[in-house]
C-alpha cells in the first residue's frame, strides 16, 4: 500500500468503536477514507484484499477508473511485485495495457466455449483486432484514430461528426 501511494508514511485505521476507515499521510494526519475521494477508496480496498491473500488469482475489473494516469502505473507496479497472487484484470486503460511486464490476453466465446490466449505474437495480436472489427490497415495508414468502445458510443460519435461536417459545410 505504501508504495501505491507514493508515501512512506502511509497507514491504514480501522475503527472498530466508529465502524470507520481512515488513512493516514505525512501531511495531512488521519483522514476518512470517505473524505479522500473515490479513486484512493477503491485503492485502499484492492490493496488490503491483495495485502490480506497469498497464493490466489484475484480478479480486478477496470482499476483505473477515477485514477489517474501516474497512481494507475504505481498500481501495476505494486501487482507486479506480488509474488504470491496472480492477477486477471479487465481494463480499457492504455496505461494498464502498455506497463512494462503486463502480459494481455484475449478472450473469445464462439459455438458457447469461452477461450483464453496470451497476445504473444502478431498473428494473435489480428485476431484480437479482427474481433473488434479493426483491421491492422485502418490502424497504419489512419491520420489519427477515435476508439468506440461500443454502439452508443458509436451512435453519439456519428451524430458529432456528422453536426460538425455540417457546420463546417463538408
Amino acid at each position: 500500500m505504501l508504495d501505491v501511494m507514493n508515501d512512506p508514511c502511509t497507514s491504514v485505521l480501522v475503527s472498530h468503536e466508529s465502524y470507520e476507515i481512515s488513512l493516514k499521510t505525512s501531511d495531512a494526519g488521519y483522514l476518512p477514507l470517505d473524505s479522500l475521494g473515490t479513486g484512493v477508496t477503491e485503492l485502499v480496498i484492492l490493496a488490503s484484499i491483495i495485502a490480506c491473500n497469498d497464493n490466489r488469482i484475484i480478479c480486478i475489473e477496470e482499476p483505473e477508473i477515477h485514477l489517474h494516469p501516474a497512481l494507475q502505473a504505481r498500481f501495476m507496479k505494486y501487482l507486479l511485485e506480488d509474488d504470491s497472487n496472480r492477477f486477471i484484470i479487465t481494463t480499457h486503460s492504455p496505461t494498464v495495457i502498455n506497463y512494462p511486464g503486463v502480459q494481455v490476453s484475449h478472450a473469445s466465446k464462439a459455438n458457447g466455449v469461452s477461450r483464453c490466449k496470451q497476445l504473444d505474437s502478431l498473428g494473435c495480436s489480428r485476431d484480437l483486432l479482427d474481433d473488434l472489427g479493426v483491421k491492422a490497415s485502418d490502424l497504419l495508414q489512419a491520420s489519427f484514430i477515435v476508439w468506440v468502445e461500443g454502439p452508443s458510443d458509436r451512435i453519439y460519435l456519428t451524430y458529432w461528426i456528422k453536426r460538425w461536417s455540417d457546420e463546417h459545410n463538408i
